[in-house]
């Protein structure tokens, strides 16, 4: 169907139909995908921080047992002791923190960073079990050396100083290596964060630069539509009137095209009966005229006549 054949009514509401959906499909699209990405945001950020928090409480309980173990590994049997109850709820809890950061989303960079936790867990398990076999091999020296009753029980000299080498030279190394697997654990988790929060952040941004591009190019298309129906009611306006002005300075020869569907055909198929009505009433008088004209002339040739006759 060609355009000048729609009714001028359809035409305009077809106009603000178009722009009513625009506005609502713009609208619709930045709202459902801010909602969307808000939801999106809130659940990984949320998922993060857990993270972060059950990373800074596996290092900081990893930390306390470690300064328990040396303590229990420096002192006598009164600290083991002492510790040990501590050092058991400890490790429970270790475990518990371990189970829960594994049942979140780890990424394959996290799965191995625990894998590299754990194989350092087990060097300072390997450190410690060597320092505490040391530790009970100079608790037997000493056991089995003879005292003075009124002086305290020493180790013998050898052996503290190949316990105090294991604790230097492998255990607190390993340790070491254990705690700051753990703290780039951490901070592979704050990064993660930092990283999300900035990818939902540009994300917000794009979508901003989304709707307002999306407004520009629907007031472009408002503006460009009503220039187009302005143009579309001008231009056959323009016509018409120069038709019925011609028509008024009697010029009734005109061709008039009536086969547009619109309101404005109907007014250019007026125009055009209206001409050919005028056509007919203008040949009707001057047939009129004429036979007028011939009888005159009769009349005027009888009067003569009769004037000769009665002359």
């Amino acid at each position: 169907m060609k355009l000048h054949n729609i009714r001028l009514a359809a035409k305009l509401w077809l106009a603000t139909g178009l722009i009513v959906l625009g506005l609502c499909g713009v609208t619709g699209y930045t709202a459902a995908r801010s909602a969307a990405d808000r939801l999106a945001s809130a659940a990984a950020l949320e998922g993060l921080s857990s993270k972060i928090k059950l990373s800074l409480q596996w290092a900081a309980l990893t930390e306390t047992n470690a300064a328990r173990a040396q303590a229990v590994l420096l002192g006598d049997a009164g600290v083991q002791a002492g510790l040990k109850d501590a050092s058991a709820a400890t490790s429970a809890q270790l475990g518990d923190v371990q189970k829960a950061m594994e049942a979140t989303q780890l990424t394959p960079a996290d799965q191995a960073q625990m894998e590299k936790i754990a194989a350092n867990r087990q060097a300072v398990l390997a450190a410690q079990a060597s320092a505490m076999q040391l530790r009970e091999q100079a608790r037997l020296e000493a056991a089995a050396t003879p005292i003075d009753p009124k002086a305290e029980a020493v180790p013998a000299k050898a052996s503290l100083e190949a316990l105090a080498s294991a604790i230097q030279t492998q255990y607190l190394p390993a340790m070491a290596a254990q705690q700051k697997s753990q703290r780039d654990f951490v901070a592979m988790q704050e990064q993660a964060y930092e990283a999300t929060r900035l990818a939902y952040a540009q994300r917000a941004k794009e979508l901003i630069a989304i709707g307002v591009t999306g407004m520009l190019l629907l007031i472009t298309s408002i503006v460009a539509g009503a220039a187009w129906l302005i143009r579309s009611i001008r231009q056959p306006l323009v016509q018409a009137n120069a038709l019925a002005a011609s028509i008024a300075q009697g010029d009734l020869s005109l061709q008039i095209d009536s086969s547009r569907g619109d309101e404005f055909g109907d007014l250019m198929k007026s125009l055009a009966a209206m001409n050919q009505s005028l056509g007919r009433i203008v040949q009707q008088v001057r047939q009129s005229t004429d036979s007028i004209a011939t009888a005159s002339a009769e009349i005027a040739s009888g009067n003569n006549d009769l004037a000769q006759r009665t002359e």
